[in-house]
């Protein structure tokens, strides 16, 4: 099903930084919580359906203090929003933080023009 993984671009936000009190932090496009300090990788499966399309989004590289919290993916496509999550973050089999969310319907890859991430 997989066609490949394109790496969607990095996060970064911090409580000193933003000078944020809150367990949320809004760092530009996305949100980062303060759980964790360095920042967020984003990546996509891709599939194909008469174009690439997007069929699975990884939110990687979270710091192990978020353990146990939610994340909440906000994809805009073609000026719509679509929602994925919220989902629990645990690890993965190779004892990695991940959180990973199927994309439902059919999400042209070109069309993303922006990708928000919450962790609460």
């Amino acid at each position: 099903m997989s066609a490949a993984t394109l790496a969607g671009g990095l996060v970064v936000g911090s409580a000193a930084t933003l000078g944020l009190a809150d367990t949320t932090l809004s760092a530009g496009s996305a949100s980062v919580s303060s759980c964790d300090s360095d920042g967020i990788d984003v990546r996509y499966q891709l599939g194909w359906r008469d174009r690439a399309t997007i069929e699975r989004v990884t939110i990687a590289e979270i710091d192990e203090a978020c353990l146990g919290l939610s994340v909440t993916v906000v994809m805009i496509v073609a000026g719509y929003p679509i929602e994925l999550g919220p989902a629990r973050i645990s690890r993965d089999g190779h004892r990695r933080v991940v959180v990973r969310l199927d994309v439902p319907g059919v999400v042209p890859a070109l069309d993303v023009e922006r990708v928000h991430v919450a962790i609460a």
